[in-house]
């Protein structure tokens, strides 16, 4: 295929996406060929899909209708699981204009990253650099998370998303996850379950500590039945210091919209205080984060001095990481998952 093509399916993918789940989207019938085409291309490798075949076997049980007599039985739900995407996994939108600044086709070619960055530290709560816009998490990536949705969907489970600003400080995302656990539970009796993704565990593990300090553990224990982490990035993870020093192409969720990172985008990804937290920390599992030579003193304000653990990324990625322009007064605290102990649900049926 060429890669005209190829762009062009992409980009009327990425678009639909941003406005409809991969079910819906399977059920209008250009956006089925164009699902069904990119599952299928041989030239494209399978990281770089935005939906492989495995997962669009399972879209496609999804839009199946089904057989009249289970019609009713499916309908209800017997468990709610929330979904709490990780690192650069909830879609970003300015509410103001409606525009997707995270991610859509558009997003590199008509320069819609740029909104992305944040102000100077001040405070919480922190505020987008461009004060015309405001710029919200209002999903998860379908491609991304879409199978998942579908797959618990199928299993009559009823999915609601928790979009994570994975941007920001993310204890002000663990404070609203936790008020919409309560919400949840609150609505009615029927269990709830929580599925949390890379940077999205960190936020799950800390909202439900949360909760529990505000209603008890028993009451939230009675509720909350499993805590389940994909790729938890419990004591950090390296992608943050590789996205410092400008590599990208190895995350597959921004390889899929772009293979070489924009002019300045390392600097932006720099603004924000989500990245920062996902350094790793753990001097145990990493020994030489003790090493002068590996902690990099950033001036900040009042107690959020911190030590950032980030010179070993030349190593990791081959080229140097420049501190010079990193923000002052930033939430950098690298024993912060220390605070937050680990839940331990028991599964039940």
């Amino acid at each position: 295929m060429s890669p005209t093509l190829e762009t062009s399916r992409r980009d009327r993918l990425l678009a639909a996406l941003t406005q409809q789940t991969l079910v819906q989207a399977y059920q209008h019938p250009d956006l089925r060929a164009d699902l069904e085409a990119e599952a299928a291309d041989p030239t494209v490798p399978d990281e770089m899909k935005i939906v492989r075949s495995p997962a669009l076997e399972i879209i496609r049980q999804a839009a199946t209708p089904p057989p009249t007599g289970a019609q009713l039985k499916l309908f209800f739900s017997r468990h709610v699981v929330v979904l709490v995407p990780g690192f650069l996994g909830s879609q970003l939108d300015d509410v103001l204009s409606g525009r997707t600044h995270w991610v859509s086709g558009w997003s590199v070619i008509r320069d819609r990253l740029s909104p992305l960055r944040l102000a100077p530290y001040t405070g919480e709560p922190e505020s987008d650099a461009d004060g015309l816009v405001s710029v919200q998490a209002t999903g998860a990536l379908e491609m991304v998370y879409g199978p998942l949705r579908a797959y618990l969907e199928l299993t009559r489970c009823d999915v609601r998303v928790f979009p994570v600003d994975w941007r920001r400080n993310l204890e002000t995302a663990s404070e609203r996850l936790r008020d919409f656990v309560a919400a949840l539970m609150a609505e009615g009796s029927k269990p709830v379950h929580v599925i949390a993704h890379s940077q999205g565990a960190m936020v799950a593990r800390r909202g439900l500590n949360l909760l529990r300090d505000s209603m008890g553990e028993d009451a939230v224990r009675e509720r909350v039945k499993n805590l389940i982490l994909l790729g938890p990035a419990n004591r950090g993870s390296f992608s943050a210091a590789a996205t410092f020093a400008g590599v990208h192409t190895f995350i597959d969720k921004a390889a899929k919209v772009f293979i070489d990172p924009p002019v300045g985008f390392a600097s932006l990804m720099q603004s924000m205080s989500g990245l920062y937290e996902l350094l790793p920390w753990d001097s145990e599992r990493l020994p030489n984060l003790v090493e002068p030579a590996y902690n990099v003193q950033t001036p900040a304000s009042g107690d959020r001095a911190a030590s950032m653990p980030i010179a070993w990324a030349d190593s990791l990625v081959g080229r140097a990481v420049s501190t010079s322009s990193w923000p002052t007064g930033r939430p950098l605290s690298s024993a912060m998952p220390r605070r937050w102990p680990v839940w331990s649900l028991t599964a039940t049926s």
